[in-house]
């Protein structure tokens, strides 16, 4: 550290004060003692910084739908464009742009890896002896896999949950629930053998009574046609050939028959007579990918759920399944999406953002848009600003589980007994409907108070024709006229009649 001795004294006052006075613009000390010696800070070296958050965002939607289309896309493209050039973020493309990194659409759902992940659950509470918690656990898995079963992959894990609720309900006293799933595990599985240490042997007894009765009834024959040559046809989870594909040896009993192609699914459950009966299937798939070009088809169900559940304004805990499999699949640290309502004359955009690791959802502050959208610039520039705030900080004070951003309905007033006015009306005019409710008109404008102004002309106090009847007056003002009109006529006719009556005018010559 330097060493800054400065010596004033009497003789030179002015240049001691000059001295100091440039010392310190210097930054240097102006003590006269001398400072002790210190040693070197050492330069601590930054933090090594972690690894970039990658961030996917979700179109911009409204409410609803009720703004037009235009809006929110403008909205989104402003937003997006503004969050790429924030510093400290890896801004992911769009999911379209992601689609051959995702498997062109070939993802399960959402409520599929929800069902699998109460599957998993369902075992462990199994496991511990909660049998009333695992047989609601497994039976909405099961649930869940028979509303999706276009998505389902697996279809072991849906024989084996079946199986598992079977001993949940019987190890809950629901006898005839646990014989009819095991039934059906027995129909789906009918090489499979039940572990005697973990099925009692009731249980066991009706899985072979069942699979007896598979075998005595023989297979049957599925003909499956289609509308779109070449589709995958899959039974029971396994793939069985393209349409038209002929399935023999189907065991009897209930099956489930999956059919893709053309960048659409079909399922459908069937019950198999067998016997050695054919049945014949028909299948409608939707419109070909090529021809349905830049729809929503495209993309997997969960991503479509998603969205829509968003466009409700009312969401929560509810989209975990749905952002965890866009997180799995994206690779993203953080999601990001933007809700816009309608907000008097002009619109508002609520910015959330949801982190992976944790499953932790911030609402950012609302952005306002004017009804021209004249503020486009100033919004989107906000938006974004927010989304990145929150990717990196994520304040705990503005995490949310349950938001709802739909529009609150209209109040409708309570209905009042007839001949009441509402408590603490003191004015109003009833008026008694249809269906004996009553209807409160507001009551009419009151006169304001008199103003003296010298420019106002006031009324006379009485107006001339106040207090006459206006039928007897304008009867007057006609009689009147037609009295008047009478009177010409008669002159005129008279005047007329005299001039008639004249002898004729003569002339006369005089000589002298």
């Amino acid at each position: 550290m330097k060493r800054v001795t400065i010596a004033s004294g009497a003789r030179h006052p002015v240049g001691a004060l000059l001295l100091s006075v440039g010392l310190l613009a210097l930054g240097a000390p102006v003590w006269a003692e001398e400072a002790p010696d210190q040693a070197p800070a050492e330069e601590v070296a930054p933090e090594p910084a972690g690894p970039t958050p990658r961030l996917f965002m979700l179109p911009t939607d409204s409410v609803g739908g009720e703004l037009t289309s235009i809006i929110p896309e403008r909205v989104n493209e402003g937003t997006r464009a503004r969050v790429a050039e924030q510093r400290g973020l890896e801004f992911l493309p769009t999911y379209r742009q992601l689609q051959e990194r995702l498997g062109g659409g070939q993802n399960a759902s959402a409520a599929v890896a929800e069902a699998e992940r109460l599957y998993t659950s369902g075992i462990g509470l199994l496991a511990a002896g909660d049998s009333q918690r695992a047989a609601e656990t497994f039976q909405r898995s099961v649930d869940m896999m028979n509303e999706h079963l276009a998505d389902l992959l697996n279809f072991d894990v849906y024989a084996d949950a079946l199986a598992n609720l079977s001993l949940a309900y019987f190890q809950t006293d629901f006898d005839l629930d646990a014989r009819k799933l095991m039934q059906r595990y027995a129909q789906l599985r009918p090489q499979a053998t039940l572990d005697p240490e973990k099925f009692p042997a009731e249980l066991r007894e009706v899985f072979a009574q069942e699979v007896d009765r598979v075998e005595k009834a023989g297979p049957g024959v599925l003909a499956v046609v289609g509308n779109v040559e070449g589709a995958q046809v899959y039974l029971d989870g396994e793939l069985k050939g393209v349409a038209p594909a002929r399935i023999d040896d189907v065991g009897f009993g209930h099956h489930y028959l999956v059919v893709r192609g053309g960048g659409s699914v079909w399922a459908q459950e069937v019950r198999v007579r067998g016997r050695g009966n054919e049945q014949a299937i028909s299948v409608e798939l939707g419109a070909p990918r090529e021809d349905r070009a830049g729809a929503d088809d495209d993309v997997p169900a969960y991503y479509l759920d998603l969205r829509e559940r968003l466009r409700t304004g009312r969401f929560g805990a509810d989209l975990s399944p749905y952002l965890v499999e866009l997180t799995t699949r994206t690779g993203a640290d953080f999601v990001a999406w933007i809700v816009m309502t309608r907000d008097g004359r002009g619109y508002a955009a609520a910015p959330f953002v949801y982190r992976a690791r944790d499953g932790l959802l911030v609402q950012g502050e609302s952005v306002g848009f004017n009804m021209e959208m004249s503020n486009l610039r100033v919004g989107v520039s906000r938006l974004a600003t927010e989304v990145a705030a929150a990717v990196r900080e994520m304040p705990a004070e503005r995490a949310v589980t349950e938001v709802d951003l739909a529009p609150a309905p209209e109040p409708v007033a309570a209905a009042e007994a007839p001949g009441e006015l509402a408590q603490g009306s003191t004015s109003g005019v009833r008026e008694v409907v249809e269906d004996d409710s009553v209807a409160v008109r507001p009551p009419l404008p009151t006169p304001g108070p008199v103003v003296d102004d010298e420019n106002v002309i006031s009324p006379p106090a009485a107006m001339p024709s106040e207090g006459r009847s206006s039928t007897l007056r304008y009867l007057g003002y006609g009689g009147a006229a037609v009295l008047a009109g009478g009177a010409i006529a008669g002159t005129l006719y008279l005047i007329l009649r005299s001039s008639a009556s004249q002898p004729a005018a003569f002339e006369a010559e005089v000589e002298w």
